[in-house]
Formats: C-alpha cells, sequence, structure tokens
C-alpha cells in the first residue's frame, strides 16, 4: 500500500510551541536579570543557572520546549524512526538540562546532557528522510541533507566559539536553538500540506484514497496508476486486440465476457489456451482462469 504522508494536527501544535517557548523563555528571563543581560555573549543556560534571578523561567522553558521535542518526534509519522527517536533523545536531554542547571565553576552533568541534545537536534534530519516521488518536500533525501548540514554549521560556529571567547556564543546558542527547533514544524508543516495537497489522500488524514472494483478489489490509487497496461501476444478471444489493463482484468470485447486473474503474470500462462464459444447465462472456470459470463455452447 502507498505510504501516508499525514500527520496529526498535535504535532503541528507541539512542533510550533517548542521554539516560541525558548525564545519566550529567555527574553523574559533576560528582562528579568537585576543587571543588563548580554544576549550576544551570554549563554542560555546562564539564565538557567544557579543564582540567577528567576532562573525558574528559563529553566521551565527548557522542560517543556524539551517535552514538546518529544511529542513532535511521536508525531512526526511519516519520517523515518531513527530520525523521530534521535529527535526525542534530543527532547528528552534538553528536560535533564533543565533537571542538571549551571553550577559556579562549571557543571559536567550539564554539560553532557546540553552536548546530546544539541547533536541530536543536529543529527536526526539526516536520519529522518524518506524515499519516494510523493514524499513530503521536508523529508526528501536533499533537503534533509541541506538542513542537516545547515545544522552541523551552525553547531560548529557556537562550538568555536565558546571554546575561543570570541564573544559570540551567546548569539551563535540562540541562532542554532531557533533553527534547531524550527525545523521539526517546517517538517511537520511540509506532511501536512502533502495531506492536503495530494490527489489519492482522504482529506485530513493522509490515508492513501482506495479505487474498488469487482476485479481487484481495494486497492490505492497510486498502486492502480503504477501497474504498467500491457497487451499480449494473443488475447483470450484469438484476436489481437483484447486489452489487458494494469488492474489485471482482461477484456475479451468479441464475446463481451470479463476475466479476472489473481496475478498479472496469469495472463501470460494463459493466452495461448482456446477460447470457446460461449451461449447464455453460466460460469466457466478452466485452469484457475475465471471467466464470467456466457456458458459454452453444448453445455446447455
Amino acid at each position: 500500500m502507498a505510504a501516508a504522508w499525514g500527520a496529526p494536527w498535535w504535532g503541528v501544535v507541539s512542533s510550533a510551541a517548542a521554539p516560541l517557548l525558548l525564545v519566550a523563555g529567555w527574553t523574559v528571563a533576560a528582562l528579568l536579570q537585576p543587571r543588563s543581560f548580554d544576549a550576544v555573549s551570554g549563554t542560555v543556560s546562564a539564565l538557567a543557572a544557579v543564582g540567577a534571578a528567576d532562573r525558574w523561567v528559563m529553566t521551565l522553558a527548557f522542560a517543556l520546549a524539551g517535552a514538546c521535542e518529544v511529542i513532535t518526534g511521536l508525531a512526526l509519522r511519516p519520517a523515518g524512526p531513527s530520525g523521530r527517536l534521535i529527535l526525542m533523545v534530543g527532547g528528552v536531554a534538553a528536560v535533564l538540562v533543565a533537571a542538571n542547571p549551571e553550577h559556579a565553576g562549571g557543571s559536567p552533568t550539564h554539560a553532557f546532557w546540553a552536548g546530546v541534545g544539541f547533536a541530536a537536534l543536529v543529527a536526526w534530519p539526516g536520519a529522518a528522510w524518506r524515499r519516494g516521488p510523493s514524499v513530503p518536500w521536508g523529508l526528501r533525501p536533499a533537503v534533509s541533507a541541506s538542513a542537516a548540514a545547515i545544522l552541523v554549521g551552525l553547531f560548529a560556529w557556537f562550538l568555536l566559539d565558546l571554546v575561543t571567547g570570541g564573544g559570540h556564543a551567546g548569539l551563535a546558542e540562540r541562532v542554532m536553538g531557533v533553527t534547531q527547533t524550527a525545523w521539526p514544524l517546517a517538517v511537520m508543516l511540509s506532511c501536512r500540506w502533502q495531506t492536503h495537497d495530494g490527489p489519492d489522500a482522504l482529506p485530513g488524514t493522509g490515508e492513501p484514497r482506495l479505487r474498488s472494483s469487482p476485479h481487484t478489489g481495494s486497492r490505492s490509487a497510486a498502486e492502480l496508476d503504477a501497474a504498467p497496461a500491457v497487451r499480449p501476444r494473443r488475447g483470450l478471444t484469438g484476436e489481437a486486440d483484447t486489452d489487458v489493463g494494469g488492474d489485471g482484468a482482461v477484456l475479451a470485447d468479441e464475446y463481451g465476457i470479463e476475466v479476472e486473474l489473481g496475478d498479472l503474470g496469469d495472463v501470460f500462462d494463459h493466452v495461448a489456451d482456446p477460447v470457446q464459444q460461449f451461449g447464455e447465462g453460466g460460469h466457466v472456470q478452466r485452469r484457475g482462469l475465471a471467466v464470467a459470463g456466457e456458458q459454452p455452447v453444448g453445455a446447455q
């Protein structure tokens, strides 16, 4: 069955909430500091560090944003399983960053979980991509690789400035944080857009629309469209114009009968068989080939 690219509405809410929570958190926390806080050089973690004024604001923002990333990972069903898992690991790491604040002189536990969270949010696009002509643009291999490359570059900028003391660590961290949390939203929106835009999807569900016929039962439109139409060497009526459709049904125009095949390959097992002339009413089954229509003359 064709893949379903839909994503639930609550995934859009969680993915949109994560960057908003972070930006609101560090903005409000900075305003609550007794002295002017330099957002260009000061890291976000400093606003949640032990001794910071109203540190609970940034701590809560970290925890809620991390929880949102976990929910987003659960909602991103169209993405690759590995990518979803890595995204959720990044969310859990953010919660653990909130639970292990910075201390004076540094905190190895805080640094460890911050590193895990940054690495996970950088790596997940590279593991979430999918192949296929109808894949949402946010999950296409080239787009996912480009997103991962941009996130790696931002992470490298932050680490380099942090190590060298360039004085722009706060700015680099904020740009990286917004980009990392905004990308899941972009992917989620692309999945939602694909749900409503795809011709074979049921509105609001992402499930493929099915076409039903007496020959094939319910099959997705994508499966029927993908099946090539073929023409056998010789039709069941002995005429060259007997058509074999992509859905496995053969129409013998001369007698107005329909032949149902369980497998399109069966056509070539039976096309050379002679066809009997049919009279009124009845059903003939020969060598696993079901012919619904007329009864052979002489069988009446």
